[in-house]
């Protein structure tokens, strides 16, 4: 088992930004020969925009552990915390657990930022016409909770020529991630293989 924060908030966030709506042009040009020639061109009309987003985050994880690779975790997660059980003694009986090496206030701070780039998404998401620019967020959080919560992984680490590698599994879902030696030979001969293909096809194109 291996340690997790979750947390919750609520969040108010006023947001600014660009709008931008697409319009066409007709341009003149002209060509390698001299030609006169028309074509469209697409512009765009940026005006003001404004609004607020108003909503709760629930379950925001955060990894409490560094021993394992983070990318790997990010790869078999979801833990479903829809499903967490009151700790009991028993449900550990035989198993290790890890205690947390990332504390609390640092993972508070992650999760905040996980809550900022979902809300950047959100207020993104809010913004009338066909683009923006220049988006600009002004989050508020309340009713701030938090959980420590162990979470089930099957782990294999093994050490290949010098350096290590990691399986892991979601003891939940049953994802699985994992990195592995690569050979640079057979990276090399597919890539190889690839842009052989590739000039086959293009032979073909051109003299079909």
């Amino acid at each position: 088992y291996i340690p997790y924060w979750t947390f919750d908030a609520a969040a108010y966030c006023p947001w600014t930004a660009e709008s931008g709506t697409y319009y066409y042009i007709t341009v003149r040009y002209r060509d390698s020969q001299g030609n006169s020639r028309t074509r469209r061109e697409r512009r765009i009309r940026w005006r003001p925009a404004s609004g607020i987003v108003n909503t709760h985050f629930d379950d925001i994880t955060v990894a409490g552990s560094n021993s394992i690779d983070s990318n790997l975790l990010r790869k078999i997660e979801p833990f479903p915390t829809e499903d967490l059980l009151p700790y009991e003694t028993r449900y550990l009986s035989g198993w290790h657990v890890e205690q947390y090496r990332i504390d609390l206030p640092e993972a508070a701070k992650l999760s905040q930022a996980q809550m900022h780039s979902m809300l950047q998404s959100m207020c993104g998401d809010q913004v009338p016409g066909d683009t923006y620019r220049h988006l600009k967020i002004f989050p508020e959080f309340s009713a701030r909770t938090y959980k420590h919560i162990l979470v089930p992984l099957w782990i294999v680490a093994y050490r290949y020529r010098g350096k290590n590698f990691q399986s892991i599994v979601n003891g939940y879902t049953g994802k699985v991630a994992a990195t592995y030696p690569k050979s640079a030979w057979k990276i090399t001969l597919l890539t190889l293989l690839i842009l052989a293909l590739l000039s086959a096809i293009a032979y073909w194109i051109r003299n079909s």
